[in-house]
């Protein structure tokens, strides 16, 4: 008996080769998030790498990407945002970990190809701030205006603004997000500006103190941080200066990405990037002006010029040192079995387990469930008393890693084993 069952065991191990979280899918890859560095973080935002165009391409993945999911090790699902609209090749699937520590390693798993899935793609879950405008209206909850306007409004998912400018002066007048960022941070974002309007940043404790990127007023397409404003309702005053100075073509969509927080009471940018031709700027900016605790993301116009916006997401620095490694794609194991000429179907995830493995879909009743290693030992058995919809989860923390056959027993006495990999 004993050699029968580890034979069956060695066959069963060349095709449980992955975790059977999701039933349904029908792709799965394994995805290694490694910190070797010596800080730990939390709430972090991981950027997964696929080719989304190719997925679309071979009907592997619905057209919005909504049948994607995210879990870690356990079969937990994790927040997660993908922009697949443009069908990019790059784009990347955006996952936040509540924890990912120092020196270590996170294992996550990431499942695609499910017709019949709804999508579970949260921006507000995944970012510290996030909005592309695909609700069709301006959100109250994250935008406000300073001042009058003549156009606050979502249009094709594309948010436009724009200063009513009449007097008293429309240079004071701009919308900004609610939320107040103080940390350093990354802002992602999608804009379209002129040498009349463009985006920035105003200080959370002095409304109408500034930080307005435009074009540069010399028939350059480059985008320079003209004025740090400090004005009043008749304009005010301005200081002038020259950065980031980066490629940013006047009337056409741009993605850029800028690294900005408040340091010792200083708002400071360290970065700047047109991430569509990679100009950047990494020198060191700081608003000496206006010493400010906390600040705005805004959106500023004049002479009734319309900016518009696309995106917006704001996350937390990725330490350069994290590793974010894809596996390769592997078809999904429907990991499930049924007793002979019933109807339902027990599924057993996740499978490799570490901690716990769980049962559901079984009918109520009694059952008994065992757990016997390669060398037909018997390392768990439990009687269990099954309530409609109850699951079972058993406790595999005193167990070593190896090949298990899990066995179930029912209260007609009829038996069904499936293999179990215990991996920690």
């Amino acid at each position: 008996m004993r050699v029968l069952l580890l034979g069956l065991l060695v066959i069963a191990c060349q095709w449980v080769f992955a975790q059977d979280c999701l039933v349904g899918w029908d792709y799965y890859r394994s995805v290694s998030v490694n910190n070797p560095g010596a800080k730990s973080l939390t709430d972090i935002q991981i950027p997964i790498d696929i080719d989304a165009k190719t997925l679309l391409t071979d009907g592997k993945i619905q057209i919005n990407g909504g049948d994607l999911r995210v879990l870690d090790e356990n079969c937990n699902p994790l927040p997660y945002y993908l922009g697949i609209n443009q069908a990019d090749s790059s784009e990347k699937v955006w996952v936040k970990l509540a924890s990912l520590p120092a020196n270590d390693t996170v294992n996550l798993q990431l499942y695609y190809g499910n017709s019949t899935a709804t999508s579970e793609i949260d921006g507000d879950a995944t970012f510290i701030f996030f909005d592309d405008f695909s609700s069709g209206s301006v959100d109250p909850e994250k935008w406000e205006t300073i001042g009058g306007f003549a156009k606050s409004e979502v249009n094709n998912g594309v948010y436009e603004y724009a200063s009513d400018g009449m007097n008293p002066g429309p240079r004071f007048k701009f919308v900004r997000t609610k939320v107040i960022f103080s940390e350093e941070v990354e802002f992602d974002f999608r804009a379209k500006v002129s040498n009349s309007n463009g985006f920035g940043f105003s200080s959370a404790d002095t409304i109408l103190d500034r930080l307005i990127y435009r074009q540069s007023g010399f028939g350059f397409d480059t985008l320079n941080q003209v004025a740090f404003n400090k004005d009043t309702v008749n304009n005010g005053f301005s200081i002038s200066q020259s950065y980031p100075i980066i490629r940013f073509p006047r009337g056409e969509y741009r993605d850029g990405n800028i690294r900005a927080g408040v340091i010792e009471n200083i708002f400071t940018t360290t970065r700047f990037n047109n991430l569509d031709d990679m100009s950047l700027d990494s020198d060191t900016f700081q608003v000496i002006q206006s010493p400010m605790s906390g600040f705005h993301f805004i959106l500023s116009s004049f002479i009734n010029s319309t900016v518009f916006l696309d995106y917006i997401r704001v996350r937390q620095i990725l330490p350069a040192e994290v590793n974010v490694t894809l596996g390769e794609e592997e078809e999904s194991i429907a990991n499930s079995i049924s007793f002979p000429g019933s109807n339902q179907v027990i599924d057993i995830y996740p499978n490799p387990a570490k901690n716990v493995v769980n049962l559901r879909g079984m009918e109520s009743g009694a059952y008994q469930i065992r757990l016997i290693n390669a060398q037909g030992q018997d390392m768990y058995q439990q009687s269990h008393q099954i309530n409609p919809g109850e699951e079972i989860q058993i406790n595999l923390d005193t167990l070593p890693d190896g090949m298990y056959w899990l066995l179930i027993l029912n209260q007609k006495s009829e038996r069904i084993a499936s293999p179990l990999v215990i991996r920690k």
